[in-house]
């Protein structure tokens, strides 16, 4: 995933974050920074959640899932780790991240 797929900021409205970005890419989960620094990622899961005619009044912020160790994984860590991770908790997809930042994701159908 790209630098240019990174929400940089919590401040774009629903409705940009679904025009700029999930309509536009389709991907199914999109990391969300701040400064730089990765602070956790939203889904079109959250999205679906959301009654459409509330996007205008929501921003990324309102529906953001921190980073945990549930959906982010250092970048050194291998396969198998990562794996383990996903089925544990669930999840599809993991944030791979060094020094607070984000490093790539990796989705369980890449693997």
């Amino acid at each position: 995933m790209g630098s240019n797929l990174l929400v940089t900021h919590l401040v774009p409205l629903y409705l940009q974050l679904a025009d700029d970005y999930i309509y536009k890419h389709h991907h199914k989960m999109f990391p969300v920074a701040e400064s730089g620094k990765l602070i956790g990622c939203v889904s079109t899961r959250q999205m679906k959640g959301i009654p459409r005619e509330e996007w205008a009044r929501r921003t990324v912020g309102d529906i953001v899932v921190h980073c945990s160790e549930e959906n982010t994984i250092g970048k050194e860590e291998d396969a198998v780790r990562a794996l383990s991770m996903m089925n544990q908790t669930g999840q599809s997809r993991l944030m791979a991240t060094e020094n607070g930042r984000l490093a790539g994701i990796i989705a369980l159908k890449d693997m």
